[in-house]
């Protein structure tokens, strides 16, 4: 009878921290909630015209020419890729307000620099503040090339972080972006996010993340 106890009990337990680490993971996924990401699937770039034919949805209220910077987030299962938002000062505060997202401390990223903000969420988990450095420039052991450095910190029921569209779309700085990191952001207007989504899919030369 102690030993079947026991049993059962290490079961809850290990059901109770994998819903645990799911429900924490999904926190991450909110974003698509307000936005829906695309990038090319063999391309380099995805085409002016795609971009254009994209835009001209009627499901569609904005897209937003972004990207890709992630940062290591730490979590219990070892550290993650979390990814930031590039985008130019205007589409940045756009994004925050989709996501409800408020500047809590610091400032947000100035055009051009490697600065970036990140929601207090992903502050926490690496135990930052503001200041902290990171890219392969600073540890070699990161993900992200590069240096970059925090200097504002979010808040908000949307886990998000925004950099500078204009620092990583230099090619004399990420002369490989054109492959690697270019993401288009394609804000549906209000409730037509399945048709939007349902559109982007149906399209053979892009990747889509949504949810």
């Amino acid at each position: 009878v102690i030993i079947l106890t026991f049993v059962v009990m290490l079961v809850v337990v290990i059901l109770s921290t994998l819903a645990g680490l799911r429900d924490s993971t999904l926190v991450y996924t909110r974003e698509f909630d307000e936005w829906t990401l695309v990038f090319p699937k063999k391309d380099t770039r995805l085409p002016k015209a795609l971009i254009a034919e994209i835009a001209a949805h009627p499901a569609t209220e904005r897209v937003i020419d972004s990207r890709n910077c992630f940062v290591r987030v730490k979590t219990l299962i070892g550290p993650m890729p979390f990814n930031l938002r590039a985008a130019k000062r205007d589409e940045m505060e756009y994004l925050m307000a989709r996501a409800q997202a408020r500047h809590r401390s610091g400032t947000l990223p100035r055009a051009g620099t490697s600065e970036v903000a990140l929601h207090e969420n992903i502050m926490k988990a690496n135990g930052w503040s503001i200041g902290r450095e990171f890219g392969i420039d600073v540890d070699e052991e990161d993900w992200m090339p590069g240096g970059f450095k925090v200097v504002g910190i979010l808040e908000g029921p949307v886990p998000v972080g925004v950099c500078s569209f204009e620092f990583l779309n230099n090619p004399l700085q990420y002369a490989f972006s054109a492959k690697l990191w270019e993401r288009v952001v394609v804000v549906a207007k209000p409730g037509r996010t399945a048709e939007i989504n349902a559109f982007l899919r149906g399209l053979p030369e892009v990747k889509v993340y949504d949810k």
